[in-house]
C-alpha cells in the first residue's frame, strides 16, 4: 500500500468512527453566547483610548453582549513607549474595570501592562479577561512580541495556554487568547494552538484574537500579500483546529493623530469578525469604527459540530475518502 492509499484509509477509518457514533443534534441543547468585537481606534493618547473602550462597553450592554473583545493595545496604545506612562495605565485600567462591572459585560481587553509575577514585575502585551461580574478570570500574554513593544513574550514551550472561562459556571465553555503575531508569526516556532500535537490537548470553544497590524492602502504593493497572509492563517487555523475565531483589529495606524476625518482612511490590516471551519460568519467593514456581534452555539463541542456538518451538509469537504480509481471508501449506510 502506497502513502496515498494509507492516507485515504486513515481518513476512512477516522471519519467512519466519527460519523458512525454521532449522536443526533437534538440530543444537545443549544447554548447561544453573544460574542462581540470592537474595531476601535488605538492611539498614543491613553485618555482617548479609555473613552473608546467605555463606548464599546456601553454598546455591548445595549446589545445584550456576553463577551466583547478589543484590539491589541486598546488601552496602552501600541509601540509607543507605553511603559513611560505606567501610573496612567494603572489608573485608567481601574476606571475601565469599574465601568465594565457596572455594564455587566465580560470584557477581553488588549493592553500592555506591567504584570506582577514570580520574578517581579514584567512588561507584558496581553489580553485581560474579565467576567461579567468584574472578576479578572485569566490573562493571555502574547508569545511572539516585537522589540518595539518593550515586552517579554510568553515562553511557547514552557508555558501552557490560559483557559478563559466563558461563563462563571465550573466546567462551562472555554476560550483561549492569541495576540497578533501569535496567529501568523514571522519565522517563529508556531504558537501552541497551531501545533498539531498540542492543540488537541485543549478542549476549546473559541479563540479570541486581538491584533493591531500595519495598515496599507489597497494600491500599496504591500497590501495584497499582507492581507492574504492574515486571511489565510485565520482560515487555516479555524479549519485545522475546528475552533471558531473571534478576531478584532484597529482601523488606524499606530501614530494616528485622532483626526476623525481620517478614522476611515486606511483599511484594517486584517478582517475583524468571526469565522469557523467553513469560513467567515460575519461581514465587518474594513474601515472605521465598527462594532459587531455573533451568536455562537457553545452547547456542543467543536469536533461534534464538524462531524455533524460532514453528515448533514450538501456540500461536504473533499477529505480524500476515495481511492485512485474513484471507488468510494465509506461502508454502505454511511452517507456524508
Amino acid at each position: 500500500m502506497d502513502a496515498y492509499q494509507r492516507e485515504k484509509e486513515a481518513n476512512y477509518h477516522a471519519l467512519q468512527q466519527m460519523i458512525g457514533t454521532l449522536p443526533e443534534q437534538s440530543d444537545f441543547n443549544k447554548e447561544l453566547m453573544r460574542v462581540a468585537g470592537a474595531q476601535i481606534p488605538v492611539t498614543k493618547d491613553l485618555e482617548y483610548n479609555k473613552k473608546e473602550i467605555f463606548k464599546a462597553l456601553d454598546w455591548a450592554k445595549e446589545n445584550e453582549v456576553d463577551h466583547i473583545l478589543t484590539p491589541e493595545g486598546a488601552l496602552s496604545g501600541y509601540c509607543n513607549q507605553w511603559y513611560s506612562k505606567l501610573e496612567q495605565v494603572e489608573s485608567l485600567l481601574k476606571e475601565i474595570e469599574e465601568h465594565q462591572k457596572k455594564c455587566g459585560v465580560a470584557l477581553n481587553l488588549g493592553t500592555c501592562f506591567q504584570e506582577p509575577e514570580g520574578f517581579g514585575k514584567i512588561n507584558r502585551n496581553q489580553i485581560r479577561h474579565y467576567t461579567k461580574s468584574g472578576i479578572l478570570s485569566a490573562v493571555t500574554n502574547k508569545t511572539h512580541v516585537l522589540q518595539s513593544e518593550d515586552c517579554i513574550g510568553r515562553d511557547n514551550d514552557k508555558h501552557g495556554l490560559a483557559g478563559v472561562p466563558l461563563t462563571e459556571e465550573v466546567g462551562g465553555p472555554t476560550a483561549i487568547g492569541m495576540l497578533c503575531n501569535d496567529m501568523w508569526g514571522w519565522n517563529e516556532d508556531p504558537h501552541t494552538i497551531r501545533k498539531d500535537g498540542e492543540m488537541k490537548k485543549y478542549p476549546i470553544d473559541l479563540i479570541m484574537h486581538a491584533t493591531n497590524g500595519r495598515n496599507f492602502l489597497e494600491d500599496d504593493p504591500q497590501y495584497l500579500p499582507f492581507n492574504n497572509w492574515a486571511d489565510g492563517f485565520l482560515r487555516m487555523t479555524a479549519y485545522k483546529t475546528l475552533i471558531p475565531i473571534l478576531t478584532v483589529d484597529s482601523p488606524v495606524q499606530w501614530d494616528w493623530d485622532m483626526n476623525e476625518e481620517t478614522v476611515d482612511y486606511y483599511p484594517t490590516s486584517s478582517e475583524s469578525g468571526l469565522l469557523d471551519f467553513t469560513g467567515w460568519q460575519t461581514s465587518v467593514p474594513r474601515r472605521g469604527r465598527q462594532y459587531f456581534y455573533h451568536d455562537l452555539d457553545v452547547g456542543s463541542t467543536t469536533p461534534f459540530k464538524f462531524a455533524r456538518y460532514l453528515k448533514d451538509t450538501d456540500k461536504p469537504f473533499n477529505l480524500m475518502v476515495t481511492d485512485k480509481d474513484g471507488k468510494r471508501l465509506f461502508a454502505e449506510g454511511v452517507n456524508i
